[in-house]
């Protein structure tokens, strides 16, 4: 297959996508960032921002037709928007484009007797292209786009026993005869990989909705979500053509929910407030439908949902073995 799947972690992909560490206070970034002429344009030398509200936008261009642009954004209610697009006329080097946004914020609520589980439902909306001159032979263009969204517990974010995240990867692989189009899906439980499962989906899907779920203890007050966005947008050198992602309808948070032990929705009696004053809806939302949990990627297929599944304590004899 020539060039494997490495790109995404190449140049200025790796800077869309780091990981900070969430704070109890609300906290936004916008960037865009890229590589062109074989040379990393940082964000900083590009475009970000700290603001809700605020547009970023970036356009370079280079040697051989070489071209990179990305726009990010970052709204009210934790909605997270990205654009990438990359191209070049059979430049010897790498073009990327790359847009990422973060949110950070915390969820109290009035503490359980028993435990219960926490639902964020989170949408993913947008298309991925590329149109190039490969042969088949290799890997000529490359997008991904990349949700991922995890939470602390009790403000515990040095603790990974108190981490669950869950992280979904879209990606379009072009060999110019013939595309590769991929959705990804990795959990993280109490801090332990639950490892990446992969299958192959429609070129036409361009909807992804999905859950977070996890257990609220008895006694935990609050939960701290860290939630992010970012597309990648990649031509390879040697060849002719361009990639893009278009996520600038929206990448949300739409629901959130407390469900007791006989799913029972607990939403409205757990006195839920957002110390930001951010106003996140509540509950299922609606049209959601009923959000399966696959026992196989070939029902994800055919189902609407994509759910993370129910993150739950490992118990001591596992994590012991």
């Amino acid at each position: 297959m020539g060039k494997a799947f490495h790109f995404a972690f190449a140049g200025a992909a790796a800077t869309a996508l780091a990981v900070s560490t969430p704070t109890a206070a609300q906290t936004v970034a916008a960037t865009v960032s890229g590589v062109i002429g074989g040379a990393v344009v940082p964000s900083p030398d590009c475009a970000q921002t700290f603001s809700v509200g605020a547009t970023v936008e970036c356009l370079r261009t280079g040697s051989d037709g070489a071209i990179f642009a990305g726009r990010a954004r970052v709204d009210p209610g934790g909605r997270l928007r990205g654009i990438s697009a990359a191209g070049h006329g059979g430049a010897t080097t790498f073009t990327i484009g790359s847009a990422g946004t973060s949110w950070t914020d915390t969820i109290r609520f009035s503490p359980f007797a028993e435990p219960v589980t926490g639902r964020l439902f989170i949408r993913m909306t947008g298309d991925q292209s590329a149109a190039t001159d490969g042969d088949g032979s290799a890997l000529a263009a490359a997008t991904l786009s990349f949700m991922r969204l995890g939470i602390y517990r009790d403000g515990n974010r040095l603790d990974p026993t108190a981490f669950d995240e869950v992280l979904l990867r879209r990606g379009l692989f072009d060999y110019g005869t013939f595309q590769l189009h991929r959705l990804g899906q990795e959990q993280v439980v109490r801090g332990m990989p639950g490892g990446f499962s992969e299958i192959d989906v429609p070129e036409s899907r361009r909807l992804f909705d999905l859950v977070l779920s996890f257990e609220i203890e008895p006694g935990v007050s609050s939960i701290d979500f860290f939630w992010q966005f970012a597309t990648n947008s990649t031509l390879y050198p040697g060849f002719s053509g361009q990639a893009q992602t278009r996520y600038f309808s929206t990448a949300a948070i739409t629901g959130f929910q407390i469900l007791g032990a006989g799913g029972n929705d607990l939403t409205g009696e757990a006195g839920i407030t957002v110390p930001s004053g951010q106003d996140y809806p509540l509950g299922r939302p609606a049209g959601f439908g009923a959000v399966p949990e696959p026992s196989t990627w070939a029902m994800l297929v055919g189902g609407f949902g994509l759910m993370g599944g129910c993150l739950r304590r490992r118990r001591a004899a596992t994590a012991a073995g």
